[in-house]
């Protein structure tokens, strides 16, 4: 399947010349479980100043929602500030 997915992501790309794509790998984020994680697994396949992190995995895009308070969810963004000026502040 995931080879599929690559082939369709190619065929719409190679579409569009000039056009800046991102594609999402979410960590999943379905009642507040994950399936993958870590920058630097992903630094090893993609170079690292085109990675970006998302903070929209785990605010509940299902209908089941996320095990999130608002003090958790506060807490969540500033891990990501932190974390994206931590990893890409020397880029």
């Amino acid at each position: 399947m995931l080879d599929a997915c690559i082939e369709l992501d190619n065929a719409i790309i190679v579409g569009h010349p000039g056009m800046t794509f991102g594609i999402h790998i979410c960590r999943g984020n379905h009642k507040s479980m994950f399936w993958a994680s870590r920058i630097a697994e992903a630094a090893r396949f993609v170079p690292l100043e085109r990675l970006a992190i998302s903070p929209q995995c785990g605010f509940a895009s299902t209908h089941e929602g996320n095990r999130l308070s608002a003090d958790d969810e506060r807490r969540k963004l500033e891990l990501v500030a932190e974390t994206a000026r931590e990893v890409w502040a020397g880029l």
